[in-house]
C-alpha cells in the first residue's frame, strides 16, 4: 500500500493506533487533509472486528466487516485505493534452486546476446589459460575474479577465443564454477600450444598469460580504455553490449548458487565477519535488527571460527545463526565435475568454504558487510543481479565502511 501510494506521488502518513484490541492491515487507502494526500499505513482493527463495525483511529475512515472482509466508508475527503487483483506479497527475495536456475538461465541468453553484438573478428586470437581456482585463491580470489570478468568481456568484444587445458576445465567445473573457454584441449596439444605462444602484451593480477595472435591486439592500456568505455558499462542488449561485469559474474557462479544449500528455507541475512572494517561481530548482528527488525535468522560468513563461539554468547535469545561447515546446518554441498573429479573435504575445504560463504552472502535477503573487503564486494555485486527481478526490501544492504546503506 505504501510502495503504491509513493508511486502515485502521495506523501507518507502513519495512520494513529489506537490503544487496545489487535491491528490488522486490511485495506489500502489515501486520505485528503489540508489539501495533501497521505497514504495511510492501515487500518487499525480490534478482535472482535468481525462481530460489526469499528473506528479505524481518527482517520475518518470506518471499517464494516462483510463476510470475512472488510469495506470501507468513504468520509472527510477519503479515497480508496484498490486492485482488481490480490496485493502481491511484499518480499518474494527467497530464491530456491529451482528459481535460481531460472535466473541463471536468463543470464546466459543476455550473455548469448552480449556475444552477438561484438565486433566480427578480423584475425585470429587466441588466450591460453591456465590458472586454476586454487591459483585465483593464492592471487586473493575476489580481488582475482573482479579483474577476472571484465578481461573475460574485452577478450571476447576482441573476438578472441579462451583456450584452456582438459584438466584446468575439468577442476573448474568441479568447483561447481560456469566455463568461460571456447575450447578445452587434451593435455599433450595444450602444452603444445602453450610453449609455442608468447606472453601477452597484459598481466593477471601480476601473473604473466600467453596469447595467440597479432602482436598489440590485446594490451593493458586497451583493456583500460575499454572497462571504462560504454561498451563494458553500457545498459545490455539490446541497446548496449555487456552490463558490466554482472552477467558475467553471475554466470560463473551460477552453478553453484543452484546447487548451493541455503542455510534456512525462506528468508534470512547475512553478515560478513572481516578484520578489514575492525567491527565485531555482535555489531553486524546489531546492524541487521536494526534494519530488518522482522529478519532473526542470519548466516554468518567468517574465517575465524572463533567469531561463531563469541557471537553465540553475545547475542540474545529469539536470533537464530548458522555458518558454513555448521555440524548441525551443513550448507556447503559437495560437487562433482562431468569428468568424475570429484572435491574432497579436506585439502580443498578452505577454498569450499570460502564459495559458500560467497554463495551464503549472495543468496540472502539482506547483507551488512565492509565494502573494503573484496570477498564482500564480489558477494554484493552477485546478491543485487541475482535478484535483479524479485521485489526485495528497500534498503537490502549495509556498507559498514561508510555506515551508510548501499544498493
Amino acid at each position: 500500500c505504501r510502495a503504491a501510494a509513493k508511486a502515485l506521488g502521495f506523501s507518507l502518513a502513519p495512520a494513529p493506533v489506537p490503544r487496545g484490541g489487535g491491528v490488522h492491515l486490511d485495506e489500502c487507502y489515501v486520505q485528503r487533509s489540508g489539501g495533501t494526500w497521505m497514504a495511510a499505513n492501515g487500518i487499525t482493527q480490534s478482535t472482535a472486528a468481525a462481530a460489526g463495525t469499528v473506528e479505524a483511529g481518527h482517520t475518518g475512515l470506518e471499517a464494516q466487516s462483510v463476510r470475512g472482509s472488510t469495506t470501507l466508508k468513504s468520509q472527510s475527503g477519503t479515497v480508496t485505493l484498490c486492485s482488481s487483483q490480490s496485493y502481491p506479497l511484499a518480499f518474494n527475495d527467497y530464491l530456491d534452486p529451482t528459481a535460481v536456475a531460472k535466473r541463471v538461465r536468463k543470464v546466459d541468453w543476455s550473455l548469448a546476446d552480449s556475444r552477438s553484438l561484438c565486433p566480427d573478428p578480423k584475425v585470429k586470437c587466441e588466450v591460453l589459460w591456465h590458472l586454476t581456482i586454487k591459483d585465483f585463491f593464492r592471487l586473493g580470489f575476489a580481488h582475482a575474479m573482479s579483474v577476472f570478468e571484465p578481461l573475460r568481456a574485452y577478450v571476447e568484444y576482441n573476438g578472441c577465443k579462451w583456450i584452456v587445458s582438459e584438466t584446468l576445465a575439468a577442476d573448474w567445473q568441479a568447483w561447481a564454477l560456469g566455463p568461460f573457454w571456447s575450447a578445452a584441449l587434451p593435455e599433450q596439444r595444450w602444452r603444445a600450444r602453450w610453449k609455442a605462444a608468447r606472453m601477452c602484451h597484459f598481466k593477471f593480477v601480476g601473473t604473466n598469460v600467453k596469447c595467440k595472435g597479432p602482436s598489440g591486439l590485446l594490451t593493458h592500456a586497451g583493456w583500460h580504455r575499454f572497462v571504462s568505455g560504454r561498451a563494458f558499462n553500457g545498459p545490455g542488449p539490446p541497446t548496449g553490449v555487456f552490463r558490466a561485469a554482472y552477467d558475467l559474474g553471475l554466470q560463473t557462479f551460477g552453478t553453484r548458487l543452484s546447487q548451493y544449500r541455503t542455510p534456512y528455507q525462506g528468508r534470512f541475512a547475512a553478515i560478513h565477519v572481516t578484520d578489514d572494517d575492525n567491527m565485531p561481530a555482535f555489531r553486524l548482528v546489531d546492524i541487521v535488527r536494526s534494519w530488518w527488525p522482522s529478519l532473526d535468522k542470519i548466516f554468518v560468513a567468517t574465517s575465524n571460527r572463533a567469531v561463531i563461539s563469541d557471537l553465540r554468547s553475545s547475542i540474545g535469545t529469539g536470533i537464530e545463526l548458522a555458518w558454513t561447515r555448521n555440524p548441525k546446518e551443513r550448507v556447503h554441498q559437495r560437487t562433482k565435475a562431468p569428468s568424475g573429479i570429484h572435491r574432497t573435504d579436506n585439502a580443498d575445504d578452505t577454498v569450499a568454504d570460502l564459495l559458500d560463504d560467497i554463495a551464503g552472502l549472495a543468496s540472502a535477503s539482506v547483507v551488512v558487510g565492509t565494502t573494503k573487503s573484496p570477498v564482500f564486494s564480489l558477494a554484493r555485486a552477485l546478491n543485487l543481479h541475482l535478484h535483479r527481478t524479485v521485489a526485495r526490501s528497500n534498503p537490502w544492504c549495509y556498507d559498514v565502511r561508510f555506515m551508510r546503506i548501499c544498493g
